[in-house]
Parts: C-alpha cells; sequence; structure tokens
C-alpha cells in the first residue's frame, strides 16, 4: 500500500472539501407563507412531494420577494410560495362571537381586517340609501318578504343604535390569502378554506386576476388595493376578533361577568374579551366551583352574587358551613336574612314539611312530577340507616321498611295524600313517627336509632314551635330580591359527628322545599364547602334531585368544593365508594370553573390522588389545558382558572374588582392587611 505524505499537496485531481455551512435555524411547517429551495446536506428535511423543502418566509420576503410570477389568473408566485386571495362578501346574520378565529387558525391562512368608521352623517344617508334600494322606508311598516323584513329590522336597528351613539356604521374589508407550497398543496387548502367558511355560513370569492393586490393587501403593508367592503356594526365588529367570547349566550336576561380570557403566558399575559354568560339561558343552570382553600373561589362567588343582587329579580340563598364568611355580604350589604343554627336558635328544622301554598303552588308541584311525601319518607330513611351504620349498628332491611311505612302511616293520619292540594295541613314531625312505631311493636334497634333525631342537641333542632318559614325573606334595600343565608359552623366543624353529617343534608333538602314552592323568581343557591352535603347518601341524592328538577324549578345550583373527587366518591367507613348522585350533578352542570387546584400535575403521580389528573379525565381536558390549569394560581392581580361551559373551555382570568365593590367582598379586608405585613410595597389586595 502506497503511504501518502501529508506535506505535499493534493494531485489535481483530488475532490475540494466543501466550506462547513453553518446550521439553518428550525423551520414551521405551518408557516402562512412558504419558500421553496433545495436541501442542503446535512439540513433537516421537511419534504413537500418527496423533492423539496420549507422554510420560513420573512417580511422582508414578503414585501420585495425575489421573483413574482403573476402569469396565472388563478394564484400568483412570490418567491417559491404560491398564493391565492379571497375576500369575504357577506357575513351571517346572526354571527357568534370569535366567528373568524377557526379560519385565522388554519395552515398557510393570512388575515386582513379592513376597517373604515364612517361619520354619522354619511352613516344615515347609507342606511336611507340601502332602504330605498330594497324599495322600502326606514319610516314605514316592514315588507311582506321574509328576507327584506329581516333586512329592514336590521337597518332599523343599526340606524337608532348610531342616533343613540351606541355604536356606528364601519365599512370593512375582510381578505384571506392562502399559501402552499405547490399547487397541489395550495388547492388542498384552499378546498379546506372553502368548507370552512361554509360551515360558518360565510360567503367569500376569490380575487381572479387580482391575487398579486390581494398578496399585498395581507401583508404587512396593509394597503387595501381591493376595495371589497361591506357595511358593518360596531358589535358586529367586535365578533369579528379573534379575543371575541364564542359559544358564550351573554346578553339576556341576567350577564353576570366571570372575568376576561387570559391571552398570552407569564409576564406577557393580558387580559382579553370579557366573559359574561347568562347561566338561566344555558340548557342546564347549574354550575360546579372546584378549588383548593385560597384559590379564590370565595372571592369569584361573592362578586357573582353582588351582580345577581344588583340585576334583582332573584332570589339568593347560601349555605354557608365557614366562619359565617358570607354574612357581612348578606346582611349588611345586600339587607338579606342570615340565620345562625346553633343549640341556642330559636328556629327549628322538620325533615317531614312539604311544600304548600295557593293554586299557583299546586300546578307547580304537579308539573314536576315529583311523590314528595315518598322523598321525605326515603330521606329520613337514608338519614337513620346512615347514622346507625357509622355507629356500628346497622338497621336491617325490614326497619328500613318499617320507617318508611310510618312516615306514610303519619302523614294518612293527618289527611295529608300525595295530592300537593292537601300538603297545607299540620304535618307530622320525628316523635310523631317514633310513637307509632312504639305502638305497633317495630323492631327495637330501629327505635333505638330513632331517639338520635327526637332527642339531644338534633332532637331540639328538629322539633319545635317555630319552624324555619318556607319562603325567602326580602330584602331591606329592594323587595324584588330575597336574600338568606343558613349558617352552619357551629355544627359542621364542631365534634359532633352526627350533626356535620345530618344538618347539611337537611339544609339542602329545606332550600329545595323552598324552590319548589315557587316565588316566581329565579333562585340562585350556593352550597359551599359541599363535602359535608355529598359526602352522604342523603346529601348527594338531594343534590341529584335539585340537578335533575333544577331548571323547571327556575333554580341555578353553584356546588363549590375543593376536589372534583368529592363529586365522583364519598367515604362509607374506611372505604370510599363511587358516589353515583354526586357524579350525576356534575353530569348536569353546563358550566364548571376550576381554580387552583391543591396541586400541579406531575409525570408519574397517581390518578386517584392527584385533582388535576382526576379533572382531566372526568372533563375531558386536553393536555394544553392541563398544562395551563396546573398554572392557575392567585396574584396581586387577581385569580386565573378554566373557565368550561358546555364543551368550550376558557382560560380565565378574574381580575380584582373595581376598590368600592372590592371592599364589599368577604375577606378583602383582611386580605389587604395581610398583604400589608407581608409586602413591602403598595400593592392591590389579593382576592380572598
Amino acid at each position: 500500500m502506497a503511504v501518502v505524505d501529508p506535506t505535499l499537496p493534493p494531485p489535481p485531481w483530488a475532490p475540494t472539501p466543501s466550506p462547513a455551512r453553518p446550521q439553518t435555524p428550525p423551520v414551521d411547517p405551518d408557516a402562512p407563507i412558504i419558500t421553496r429551495r433545495r436541501r442542503r446536506p446535512g439540513e433537516p428535511i421537511i419534504a413537500v412531494g418527496g423533492r423539496h423543502e420549507r422554510s420560513v418566509t420573512t417580511d422582508a420576503d414578503l414585501v420585495a420577494p425575489s421573483s413574482i410570477d403573476r402569469g396565472a389568473f388563478d394564484h400568483v408566485r412570490s418567491g417559491q410560495s404560491y398564493m391565492r386571495t379571497f375576500a369575504i362578501l357577506a357575513l351571517p346574520r346572526l354571527l357568534k362571537p370569535g366567528a373568524l378565529f377557526p379560519i385565522m387558525q388554519m395552515p398557510g391562512v393570512q388575515t386582513a381586517l379592513v376597517n373604515n368608521p364612517l361619520p354619522r352623517t354619511i352613516a344615515k344617508e347609507r342606511l336611507t340609501h340601502l332602504a330605498h334600494q330594497m324599495g322600502v322606508s326606514l319610516n314605514q311598516g316592514g315588507d311582506d318578504v321574509a328576507d327584506e323584513a329581516l333586512a329592514l329590522k336590521d337597518l332599523r336597528r343599526v340606524l337608532a343604535a348610531i342616533t343613540e351613539e351606541q355604536s356606528a356604521l364601519h365599512l370593512a374589508g375582510i381578505y384571506l390569502t392562502i399559501a402552499g407550497a405547490d399547487l397541489r398543496e395550495l388547492n388542498e387548502r384552499t378546498r379546506q378554506l372553502r368548507a370552512a367558511c361554509t360551515d360558518a355560513q360565510i360567503q367569500i370569492v376569490a380575487v381572479d386576476a387580482q391575487h398579486w393586490e390581494g398578496l399585498l393587501t395581507t401583508v404587512p403593508l396593509g394597503h387595501d388595493l381591493l376595495r371589497y367592503l361591506f357595511e358593518t356594526d360596531t358589535p358586529t365588529m367586535a365578533r369579528l376578533m379573534p379575543s371575541a367570547s364564542a359559544g358564550l349566550q351573554s346578553g339576556q336576561g341576567v350577564p353576570i361577568l366571570y372575568g376576561v380570557r387570559a391571552e398570552g403566558s407569564g409576564a406577557g399575559q393580558v387580559g382579553g374579551a370579557p366573559v359574561l354568560l347568562d347561566r338561566f339561558a344555558l340548557p342546564s343552570p347549574h354550575q360546579a366551583t372546584i378549588a383548593a382553600t385560597g384559590g379564590g373561589k370565595t372571592y369569584q362567588q361573592s362578586f357573582a352574587l353582588l351582580q345577581r343582587f344588583a340585576h334583582g329579580n332573584c332570589d339568593i340563598c347560601v349555605l354557608d358551613p365557614k366562619d359565617q364568611e358570607y354574612r357581612q355580604l348578606l346582611e349588611e350589604v345586600m339587607g338579606g336574612t342570615y340565620l345562625v343554627l346553633s343549640d341556642r336558635a330559636d328556629v327549628q328544622l322538620n325533615p317531614l314539611t312539604l311544600p304548600w301554598g295557593d293554586a299557583s303552588v299546586v300546578e307547580r308541584l304537579n308539573r314536576i312530577q315529583v311523590d314528595l311525601r315518598s322523598r321525605r319518607a326515603s330521606l329520613v330513611k337514608q338519614l337513620v340507616a346512615s347514622e346507625s351504620l357509622a355507629r356500628g349498628m346497622p338497621l336491617s332491611g325490614a326497619a328500613e321498611a318499617q320507617l318508611e311505612e310510618a312516615i306514610l302511616a303519619c302523614y294518612d293520619q293527618r289527611g295529608i295524600t300525595s295530592d300537593p292540594a292537601t300538603f297545607h295541613r299540620d304535618v307530622p314531625d320525628l316523635r310523631t313517627v317514633a310513637t307509632y312505631l312504639a305502638d305497633h311493636d317495630s323492631e327495637a334497634a330501629l327505635c333505638s336509632a330513632l331517639e338520635l333525631f327526637t332527642q339531644g342537641s338534633l332532637g331540639r333542632l328538629l322539633h319545635g314551635d317555630n319552624p324555619l318559614p318556607l319562603a325567602i325573606p326580602p330584602s331591606s334595600l329592594r323587595d324584588d330580591v330575597g336574600v338568606l343565608g343558613v349558617d352552619l359552623s357551629a355544627f359542621v366543624q364542631g365534634q359532633d359527628q352526627t350533626l356535620q353529617r345530618v344538618l347539611p343534608a337537611l339544609i339542602a333538602d329545606y332550600f329545595m322545599t323552598v324552590a319548589m314552592r315557587g316565588t316566581n323568581r329565579k333562585m340562585e343557591l350556593i352550597i359551599d364547602e359541599a363535602w359535608a352535603v355529598l359526602n352522604t347518601a342523603a346529601g348527594a341524592q338531594t343534590i341529584e334531585m335539585l340537578a335533575r328538577i333544577g331548571r323547571s324549578l327556575g333554580v341555578a345550583v353553584t356546588v363549590i368544593t375543593q376536589q372534583i373527587r368529592e363529586f365522583l366518591y364519598r367515604r362509607v367507613g374506611d372505604q370510599l365508594v363511587p358516589n353515583a348522585a354526586g357524579t350525576t350533578f356534575l353530569d348536569n352542570c353546563e358550566t364548571v370553573l376550576l381554580l387552583r387546584q391543591l396541586r400541579p400535575a406531575r409525570a408519574g403521580a397517581n390518578d386517584d390522588e392527584n385533582p388535576i389528573a382526576q379533572a382531566a379525565k372526568k372533563l375531558s381536558l386536553t393536555p394544553g389545558e392541563v398544562n395551563w390549569l396546573s398554572r392557575c394560581r392567585r396574584d396581586v392581580e387577581g385569580v386565573t382558572g378554566l373557565l368550561i361551559v358546555g364543551r368550550e373551555p376558557i382560560p380565565l382570568r378574574i381580575p380584582r374588582a373595581p376598590a368600592p365593590i372590592h371592599a364589599l367582598i368577604p375577606g378583602a379586608t383582611q386580605s389587604s392587611a395581610r398583604q400589608t405585613e407581608e409586602e413591602s410595597d403598595a400593592s392591590p389586595a389579593r382576592p380572598a
């Protein structure tokens, strides 16, 4: 073998080594405008048809491309990109917020919206001219033709809004430029774009022979060389913005401001469009709020209640088991009634009470088609059986049947039948039932178990001459709003576990009885710290019943708890068993608000112990939504969360309420004091 001396020059026929080339930056295969060039050795391949690759086009390439080919009438080639422009000719009459957002997210699409606001005088002239073109006058009656009648109605509405300076008229142009690496890809993306516009009922047209002008209109220069303009008003322009809330029923009845869309992330996060929601306009008005302690759930709920009170014509009921947290808000701010249930309470709660009233109440009860006598008997049976099981003395099936029969027999003795017209008669109590069982030689274990509900602290709360009224007391500040809060903190946070299990379920059932009786007004029922209700069979079934008939009663139930697990499971002894009733309520919730959870999701975490993993599985959250929920927090500017309305997840930022309202929200003053002590700079108070 010949040895080559490395000091000698290479022979003339030896190949010349190529110089090292710099590494190319990462490329985006879905870049709106793309170019083509041949792959260099060692560079990553992103193939189009197996021969070429894509690279990102800069703004300079768009303004001054390397080459332009305008020979074809149905597209234009700029550099190595094939492009085609469409103009929007007409929008649907009922435009949903964020209607253009799915189209703007399609690969290869560039969007330009050109807005030309018109002065009021010119706007009125154009509207009058449009009416004359239709052969009608803005001052005369509508036409018999449906399309012309609707158009005339819209013209009058827009003219009235412009006259009252609530809106303006705009000449708008919306252009869509779509790009492909070759004609095959351009045609495929064009087909997808046309299909998306057809689904959204948006009429578009290709600007043939003007595609170069269309490109110049949609590139960063933004000059409108096409002039495909149409008239629209300010609300429609707002719905065309990508940050508009999509799919929410706002502005109908009682819209509540939940917050704003959270756009961006980290330090660059900003607030987007307001999120307004009328829960009573949804298929189901119920809501589940799930957040860890300090996650901001009380702050958000209090702000929503203040808005509900300001709108009026609604009853507000709160089951408050947390140190009278809502008392100041309900009693002082809203002028409502706040009842504190304790051993010294001067009111009693009879679990056998039935809703009664005039003919309208009877008709209402007949319409919901629920056997309320059997419902009361089942509730008491579950409470007595659960407490017997908790004390290690379970009742037999025969004893449970005897208890139900005794309750129905006591109703019959008072002349109370299944007909709601008889519910006005004097109802029995549990002491009457105990006497009936003793007179009919019932099982001794049953009589012993019932003593827990007829004697002692619980017996004094369930029997007396001053039962809770079946009506929501009106506010002292306005007659069209009833406000009632019931405090259970003395029992829920005490040492008596029987009271902890029994009373929350009975109070929830009392609120349902009040709702059945009705006041011809909507009602919002808030059950805070709902673990005390969901953890018992009777309480969970009461929540389930509210979910099933709440809409027909005009009741929106808000259940607030710390983990989604409390809806899915309940504890029986030392075991967790599936909570079918709690799961049913969650399934019937059209609105779910998730705030900061107990801990973020981590790789390898056990789903049975991870609240976020459980929420993701039950609510079918995407990885991006799980990541957002893991980063939800409370800071000096407010609270972040995830609002799910129907099937639409909305990243939500709940900003701090304006100062006068912030001062009315429970915990705001204490939170402000804590923050002053903890932080050296004067910053806004954190939500409680």
